[in-house]
């Protein structure tokens, strides 16, 4: 049977507390994210809606607690009246006002409000209407995530359309480098769009600053307010300006007080070059035609002028009043060439007063006619029979009507101080008619000259050529002073002409020859006691070649041998590389037997001999076989007679000693003279328009010459001419430079070592970039051009936009395109733009930087190509800034309409 029970035993522990259950919350909104946790479920009482938590968030399970209304029930039975009731208090608060027993919507709130525009999960839009209009400035209300309305101002919405560099993200910060892909315009174009990535209407000015420096381009500037400049300037009022405007175009460089100007004006084109108020020169053209060459000097005072105008030329060189009157008639001299008048000289005096004009005549003068000035200033052409001419020249004193022996020319009161003259002398024997004074009387005598007998100068003397020419006559060949001027010699028949100098007498003697032959020939001869005949460079500051050269006709010359600065003989080569180098087959022919002798000289009869030691005697003449073997014939020419009357022909070898006296040929105003004043030994030749010394070589297809000429119109020429080939080289032998002046002070050298140069008397080297530059030419001054400057020894800048669109250049492979921010990076850490050479590699001295203009000139292109490429980013980034802009817009026309619309819900309830 079951026992009793037992006693109740002691308690026992707490067990483990079991899982928390799930909850049910409820609320008059949508749950937050911080009520209840995961598997709790929630209602709206407002909606009915219910909610259920799952990973941290509350969503509508789509349940809910309100069924669908029912339909009416049936109306019950109405109850008693009830008592009245007292008047309720009626307030109105929490955005509503009160006014008697009117509420609207407008006040304060006092808490915390929401409107539901969804109360059923259907949502209803809140419309306000008839709001005012706003500014720009005004705030623009926003709605959170959680629909609370608030207000932000309209500029932190505000979305530019530009990007970050290199990326697609939208720039936030002022310090961003940014970039656009469209087209940016500034100005007024509301009624059209701008064709460029980039347009400006208006002012523009876009300018760098760099130390004492700046240069850019500006539009509008306050010294060109009508057009458009480029610039480049510096604090110490130096300046590179290039300017347009309505009225002319112009480049204008001022350096301290020098400004040179380069303009294009509405009739006239100019180009000149100031020192302050010293001086200018310039050249005008217009567009009628006139053209203006002009110079002045203030401290040199003078002026100078060539002008080309419709009247005619002018060449004017005055005193100068500056820039207030730069060509006064004080001091003036003129030359005026007109079309139909001819050429007129006009000079005035230190008062302006005119001193001398005359007009040359524009015809030829016949045979023998001299100019002669007529009252009226014009030169005319004249015959000397035409002429009234009462005495004779050089001849004063008193008239003898006979003419007698011992002293009847000799009157009282007369003597050797007074030459007379005679009357009514009539033509005598070519070996009479001559009176001498013996000191004491005149006395008849034969004629001395140097057809039949030597003599000395007792004075300067001068032939006047009249216009004709001085022919020194052989058979064989003459000796002649042309009326130009020249000393030439010319050989007749099948004679050589022949040019010789000779030193030494008897064993010693030696001479040189050149001569040219009928057949063609030129020959240089050495013979005598010649020791060498020298055909050499010497001293020349590089190997200096001697090249021989011969033409086949009707063409240039061409190389056939040379001899190199080093030793090297070549034929048919210009690089010999042996001691004898033959680009060619080599024949000798007929050598002589050993012991043979070569050795030709000439005999009375003129025949050949071996023998050197054949003299001549002053009975024989000097002549020259078909061979031009020279040699001698019995007898002297005729009996001379004298040059001033007749030609003649030499009896012998005359020697004229002058005494230190002047020998003059004259004749025409031309002159040919020879003197031998001191040590000096001079030949000259004066043309009343052209005074010319040439030396001829050759005749017919094979003649050469070379002259020297100077003409009356301040114009100095040396020329080689001929029908041949004839060149003409100007240089030294030795280590000395040649040397150009003008008004006697050095203007132009080339050094020995072949620099050129301009205003210096050495072309300085520099260094840059630790190497040392060697100019070959040099120009202490200014360089101005009317053509062009080329360089052929850089790249062109255009490697910017292949690296650029390509990702690589061709042109320049070492060349990568910076960012804005990359740039400012690199000035930031440099101090100079990339790509441009830095101030610590330029040298400097005295005069200032020594700048490389062709890689200056490439820097800058490129500077100018990467600026363009900037520009046209920043572009690209304002046109898509324009587009966010107008998308926000957008958004904010879409806001503004919903308030409408919330405004309209508000008023309605």
């Amino acid at each position: 049977p079951q026992g009793a029970t037992g006693a109740t035993g002691a308690a026992g522990t707490n067990g483990t507390n079991g899982t928390n259950g799930k909850s049910m919350l409820s609320g008059t909104t949508v749950p937050g994210a911080g009520t209840g946790v995961d598997g709790d479920t929630y209602v709206d009482t407002t909606t009915g809606l219910t909610y259920i938590k799952t990973g941290g968030t509350w969503t509508a399970d789509g349940g809910t607690l309100k069924g669908p209304e029912g339909a009416q029930g049936i109306q019950g039975i109405q109850g008693p009246k009830g008592d009245t009731g007292t008047t309720a208090a009626v307030t109105a608060d929490n955005g509503l006002t009160k006014t008697a027993d009117n509420i609207q919507l407008g006040g304060p709130l006092t808490q915390a409000t929401t409107i539901a525009t969804n109360p059923s999960g259907t949502t209803y839009p809140l419309n306000i209407t008839g709001l005012p209009t706003g500014v720009a400035t005004d705030n623009i209300v926003v709605s959170s995530t959680g629909g609370q309305l608030k207000t932000v101002a309209s500029s932190a919405l505000a979305i530019e359309p530009w990007n970050v560099q290199n990326t697609s993200n939208k720039a936030t910060l002022n310090t961003d480098n940014i970039y656009q892909t469209g087209s940016v315009a500034v100005g007024d174009f509301s009624t059209a769009a701008s064709t460029k990535k980039m347009e400006v209407k208006g002012d523009f000015k876009s300018e760098v600053i760099s130390g004492n420096t700046s240069f850019g381009t500006e539009v509008a500037s306050p010294s060109n307010p009508l057009g458009a400049m480029h610039y480049w300037q510096n604090t110490n009022g130096d300046f590179r300006t290039s300017t347009a405007n309505s009225t002319s175009a112009a480049l204008l460089a001022k350096t301290g007080t020098t400004t040179n100007t380069i303009s294009a004006e509405e009739t006239q084109a100019a180009l000149s070059s100031q020192n302050g108020t010293n001086s200018l020169s310039g050249i005008r053209s217009t567009n009628t035609g006139n053209f203006f060459m002009e110079s002045y000097n203030v401290t040199g005072n003078f002026g100078s002028t060539i002008s080309l105008q419709n009247d005619g030329m002018r060449l004017r060189h005055t005193n100068t009043n500056g820039a207030a009157d730069p060509f006064p008639l004080n001091n003036s001299s003129e030359i005026f060439v007109q079309k139909t008048n001819g050429v007129r000289f006009n000079f005035r005096d230190a008062s302006a007063v005119q001193t001398g004009e005359y007009w040359f005549p524009t015809t030829s003068g016949t045979d023998g006619q001299i100019m002669t000035q007529t009252a009226s200033g014009k030169i005319v052409w004249t015959s000397p029979s035409a002429l009234s001419v009462t005495e004779v020249d050089g001849v004063i004193g008193n008239e003898v009507t006979n003419a007698t022996t011992n002293g009847g020319l000799t009157r009282a009161g007369a003597g050797t101080n007074v030459s007379p003259y005679t009357l009514g002398l009539t033509p005598g024997s070519a070996t009479g008619n001559v009176m001498t004074w013996n000191g004491t009387a005149w006395n008849p005598a034969a004629p001395v000259n140097i057809y039949n007998a030597n003599g000395s100068l007792t004075s300067n003397r001068v032939a006047n050529l009249a216009g004709n020419s001085l022919r020194f006559t052989s058979p064989e060949r003459d000796i002649y002073f042309d009326n130009n001027g020249r000393i030439g010699t010319e050989a007749k028949g099948t004679w050589d002409a022949d040019i010789y100098a000779s030193s030494g007498t008897g064993a010693t003697y030696n001479r040189f020859d050149i001569q040219s032959f009928p057949s063609g020939e030129v020959n240089l001869t050495a013979t005598g006691a010649v020791g060498q005949l020298a055909i050499a460079t010497h001293l020349t500051t590089l190997p200096s070649p001697i090249t021989f050269s011969t033409s086949p006709g009707g063409v240039s010359g061409v190389e056939r041998m040379r001899i190199t600065g080093t030793g090297n003989v070549g034929v048919n080569t210009a690089s010999p590389t042996e001691k004898l180098d033959n680009d060619g087959i080599t024949r000798l022919r007929i050598l002589p037997l050993n012991g043979a002798t070569n050795a030709i000289n000439t005999t009375v009869d003129g025949d050949e001999s071996s023998s050197q030691d054949q003299t001549f005697t002053a009975t024989r003449t000097v002549v020259a076989d078909a061979n031009g073997v020279l040699g001698t014939v019995a007898g002297l020419p005729a009996t001379p007679v004298n040059i001033y009357s007749a030609d003649g022909a030499l009896a012998g070898p005359r020697t004229v000693t002058t005494g230190s006296n002047f020998l003059r040929f004259t004749g025409n105003s031309n002159t040919v003279g020879i003197s031998n004043s001191g040590t000096q030994g001079r030949l000259s030749a004066t043309g009343s328009s052209r005074g010319s010394i040439g030396i001829d070589g050759g005749s017919g297809a094979s003649n050469s010459s070379l002259e020297l000429y100077a003409d009356a119109s301040n114009f100095a020429q040396i020329n080689a001419a001929g029908t041949g080939s004839t060149g003409l080289s100007m240089g030294t032998t030795t280590a000395t430079p040649l040397i150009f002046k003008t008004s006697g002070s050095n203007r132009m050298r080339i050094t020995p070592t072949g620099e050129l140069a301009i205003g210096a008397t050495t072309a300085p080297s520099f260094v840059v970039g630790g190497t040392t530059i060697q100019p070959l030419l040099h120009v202490a001054g200014d360089i101005s051009t009317t053509g062009k400057i080329w360089t052929t020894n850089s790249v062109y800048a255009d490697y910017v936009f292949e690296d650029y669109f390509n990702g690589f250049s061709k042109i320049y492979k070492d060349y990568k395109f910076k960012s804005l921010k990359e740039v400012a990076e690199f000035i930031k850490a440099n101090k100079h733009l990339p790509g441009i050479t830095p101030i610590s590699e330029i040298t400097v001295g005295k005069n200032g930087y020594t700048i490389d203009l062709t890689q200056l000139s490439m820097q800058q292109l490129e500077k100018l190509e990467e600026l363009y490429l900037h520009v046209i980013e920043m572009n690209d980034a304002l046109g898509q800034k324009d587009k966010e802009i107008k998308a926000l817009q957008n958004k904010t026309d879409e806001l503004e309409e919903r308030l409408k619309k919330l405004e309209s819900l508000l008023i309605k309830k």
